[in-house]
């Protein structure tokens, strides 16, 4: 704790005595003793008299430094010329004796007044409680990211001990918090705590390839919104008070921390506070209403079309280094796609013209989600070469390159793109911009990894080094993302409609905390279930056990269930005692019963006087609906950037005059398939079939060979061939799709192929049949 530079003491009217300190982290010596003003000090707290669940609500104090000699005129010289952090307030009550720390905060030198007079000088000294300032304290550690996941709670002490009052606990009750909402999946009893969201799911990469971090603030703004919670100071604590557990008991559970986490012990406290003798108001005290609510909108922000991984720039000297996502868990038939814009530079080596300087690069990507490789290999053996024209105006022939078929492999697999020929003599600056759009995962998966490399590749497909070694290379944008056909969305609105008449709307504006609305959403609450933290979308309250439903949905149901008809509201004086933020002023008035928490609240100690402002706690869902809206996308989805459709557009011209493929066409098509045919077989005319080579094995029989869909296969033309295995007694059939009716083949159901050496070459027509177009003749 800083040290002590100047204290003042009083005694409030009813005989208490309290002891305002104002620390200096730099002070060293011997404490000064001031003259407080009239009223002692007065602590507000600035609530929103419209918004019952405000979700953060910060404290002020404001006292008088009445300055008399040369150690208090010092002490406010340095104010204007010290960092603010420097200086900060504790209030103590009780000093002689319970010494019961009862608030703290920094001293804002710009809310001090000092007045131009003549000793004894009335200086105005406020100070807060600092928790607005994480508005400007990035959620970090000290400028690194956080690492791994923690609770609810431990990301609430995260940003509490951002504030610059924290010396002024030591092993003191730092966090008290109340659990309401529960899942259905959680059986314990300390849901918050057993509870994590994973830091890296608190900030993307930007397109610097810098952290770019949600502030503090928002971090515990959207926490205590997600569960219908307050966060305050009262009493010397730092409190999570969901206003549901309010409404539900006046007997509060509450659990603790100190501010390094140590968890205290459980207590049960009672937060009922009546008028009385103690706890009288005064004249001039009113009860008004707040108009009934129509509906109660929340917009969960969830980010899902924003990478999974993402590299603003993959340098040259990061080849080879594996990018990894944050273990998400990807399902069944989940779509990925790696997207990025590939950079190539080399000055020519003014080589003679020929052959030997047609030059290619090749990109190896290793991606991996689970115990699952993305596979398409690229083979150099093409039988037909392919020309490329050479600055000279020359025509050159090289070997191009195949690819196979995309798919995953449990094995080590490579996914390969080769780029264009260019003249190795020249300088060359080129590039390309490639999207892998992956198969489905063919079961659930964890975790994505993946990473490149690159090769230099000569005109017969060999390895040519020096194509590597001499050029500069990257890839900007380097990233994977989740595919669906309209985006993931980014956000969708949760809204709860009253249908009674009513004409108030409440806008609870945005919130980075919920359920996993896809499975890379930011901000999502997984719950401690059999041993693992599990996302989870059924949850209840103190008081709601119905069926579980998602938090969201579980928040504004409970928001417009307090405020659907007109609600009491009281405000005015009340004389005697405290009463703090936690607590609920039980009213037995008639007409107003009930148990009322507070807006705002402003103490003036010396006086014990309570100026405040309350709702009266309620709860009515009768005539209370839920609905959320379809997912709104704010960020780009990655199938319409500019990389993806230059990428694709490369692609599609790519197959359609044959680059990567063994023919000229709309596909990229297998030279030769031999399917090896045998009693009772059964095989489909793959999509990158174009000659199919049939041989039998094994006894008499006849196996079937199926024609892919008609409606995709619309101007196709496959040839079949056999071989002197098949004959009369060996045989095989051809039919169309078995999901195709009425299709025919030449106007018959099926083709037999039984003889040796037989062959025909088929169409697939826009009529929706087969036609036989040339046939072997013997």
């Amino acid at each position: 704790m800083d040290a002590v530079r100047l204290y003042g003491e009083f005694q409030d009217d009813l005989g208490t005595a309290w002891r305002v300190n104002i620390h200096d982290a730099n002070f060293v010596g011997t404490a000064a003793e001031f003259k407080l003003g009239a009223d002692g000090f007065v602590l507000r707290y600035s609530g929103n008299n419209e918004d019952r669940y405000q979700p953060i609500i910060g404290s002020e104090v404001t006292f008088t430094l009445t300055e008399t000699e040369s150690a208090h005129e010092s002490f406010m010289d340095l104010l204007a010329t010290q960092a603010e952090q420097r200086f900060s307030v504790s209030i103590r009550k009780d000093p002689d004796g319970a010494n019961t720390f009862y608030w703290g905060g920094v001293l804002y030198p710009e809310q001090v007044i000092r007045p131009y007079d003549a000793r004894p000088i009335q200086n105005t000294l406020t100070a807060a409680d600092d928790i607005g300032n994480l508005q400007a304290v990035k959620y970090n550690n000290n400028g690194t990211a956080y690492t791994g996941e923690q609770s609810v709670v431990d990301h609430i002490l995260n940003c509490l001990n951002k504030t610059r009052a924290t010396h002024l606990w030591g092993t003191d009750d730092f966090l008290y918090y109340i659990n309401d909402f529960k899942s259905t999946d959680y059986i314990d009893a300390n849901q918050l705590k057993d509870t994590r969201i994973k830091h890296t799911e608190f900030y993307n990469v930007d397109e610097n390839g810098e952290n770019e971090y949600f502030d503090s603030y928002k971090i515990l703004n959207d926490i205590a919104r997600a569960f219908n919670a307050r966060i305050f100071q009262a009493q010397g604590k730092w409190w999570f008070v969901p206003l549901g557990a309010q409404k539900y008991s006046t007997m509060l559970t509450i659990e603790g921390t100190q501010k390094d986490g140590t968890p205290i012990t459980q207590i049960s406290q009672a937060a009922a506070k009546a008028f009385d003798a103690s706890f009288e108001r005064l004249r001039g005290y009113e009860y008004t209403y707040l108009a009934p609510a129509k509906t109660v909108s929340r917009t969960r922000r969830y980010d899902g079309n924003l990478p999974v991984i993402y590299d603003a720039l993959h340098t040259e000297a990061e080849f080879g280094t594996t990018l990894s996502d944050t273990d998400i868990d990807y399902p069944l038939d989940t779509v990925l796609a790696v997207s990025g814009e590939f950079g190539y530079f080399r000055e020519g080596d003014n080589s003679a013209p020929g052959v030997g300087n047609i030059g290619r690069v090749m990109l190896r990507f290793t991606i991996k989600c689970g115990q699952y490789y993305l596979k398409r290999t690229a083979t150099f053996d093409d039988t037909v070469l392919t020309y490329f024209i050479d600055p000279g105006g020359a025509l050159q022939y090289y070997t191009g390159h195949v690819y196979g078929p995309v798919s995953w492999e449990t094995t080590q697999e490579y996914y390969t793109i080769v780029s264009l020929p260019f003249d190795e003599a020249t300088t060359y600056s080129g590039g390309f911009d490639f999207y892998i759009d992956a198969p489905p995962l063919p079961t659930d998966e964890t975790g994505l990894d993946m990473s490149v490399s690159i090769t230099g590749v000569d005109h017969n497909g060999s390895n040519e080094s020096a194509l590597i070694s001499s050029a500069d290379y990257d890839i900007v944008d380097f990233r994977a993302d989740i595919i669906s056909p309209n985006g993931q969305g980014d956000e969708v609105v949760f809204t709860a409609v009253n249908s009674d008449a009513a004409r108030f709307d409440i806008e609870q504006g945005e919130c980075i905390i919920g359920d996993a609305e896809t499975i890379n959403s930011i901000g999502v609450i997984r719950v401690l279930q059999s041993g693992v933290y599990e996302p989870s979308t059924s949850w209840q309250s103190l008081n709601y056990t119905g069926a579980g439903v998602g938090i969201s949905r579980l928040g504004v149901q409970e928001a417009l269930g307090g405020q659907n008809k007109a609600t009491p509201v009281q405000r005015g004086d009340v004389f005697g005692s405290e009463i703090y933020m936690w607590q609920v002023i039980d009213d037995y008035t008639t007409n107003f019963a009930g148990d009322y928490a507070l807006f705002e609240l402003t103490y003036t100690a010396r006086s014990v006087m309570n100026q405040i402002e309350a709702f009266r706690v309620l709860r009515d869902v009768t005539n209370v609906t839920t609905g959320v809206s379809t997912p709104r996308n704010r960020n780009n989805v990655i199938g319409s950037t500019p990389i993806a459709i230059a990428a694709r557009t490369f692609t599609e011209i790519g197959d359609y005059i044959g680059i990567g493929a063994r023919n000229y066409g709309s596909r990229n098509q297998t030279v030769i398939r031999t399917i090896t045919n045998r009693a009772g077989s059964t095989e489909d005319v793959a999509d990158i079939d174009l000659h199919i080579f049939n041989t039998w094995t094994g006894g008499n029989g006849v196996g079937l060979i199926y024609l892919p869909p008609i409606a995709e296969s619309h101007g196709r033309i496959i040839q079949f061939h056999s071989d002197a295995t098949i004959t009369a007694n060996t045989y095989v059939q051809l039919r169309p799709n078995s999901a195709d009716t009425g299709v025919t083949i030449d106007g018959s159901n099926s083709y037999d192929f039984n003889r040796n050496y037989d062959g025909i070459t088929i169409l697939g027509h826009t009529d929706g049949n087969w036609y036989i177009i040339q046939k072997k003749d013997k």
